[in-house]
């Protein structure tokens, strides 16, 4: 019975550890816009939410540098939380390019932001 029940806690403390586990995703492969997750910023390097990618969950948006997988590559993002996240130029947040609010999304993010962020955060 003793064996039974430390398995039976060992298997429900993984699960448990697998369900609260939200993880930030980048990769140089190709995603597409379904594949962002709810409750994510999602930033891809191509235009109309192609290419290599960046999932950032809704509860770690402070992203002082992108870091080089995706440090000014990024030309489409869709912002899934319910929080306004704004764009940065330079690491730890420097130079403004643009902001979104939650559920907002945009493409293109045009000339002015394109291959530029560097860093993000919500407000």
């Amino acid at each position: 019975m003793r064996t039974v029940l430390k398995a039976a806690a060992a298997a429900l403390a993984t699960l448990v550890a697998g369900a609260a586990l939200q993880v930030t995703t980048t990769g140089a492969a190709q995603a597409e816009w379904k594949d962002c997750p709810d409750r994510y910023v999602c930033l891809w390097g191509d235009g109309n939410y192609a290419g290599r990618y960046r999932f950032q969950p809704e509860h770690d948006l402070f992203v002082s540098n992108i870091g080089p997988a995706m440090n000014d590559l990024t030309t489409s993002i869709w912002n899934r939380t319910g929080r306004k996240v704004c764009f940065y130029n330079d690491i730890n947040y420097q130079g403004q390019l643009l902001c979104l609010d939650g559920g907002g999304s945009t493409a293109n993010v045009g000339a002015g932001a394109n291959d530029r962020i560097s860093s993000f955060q919500p407000f």
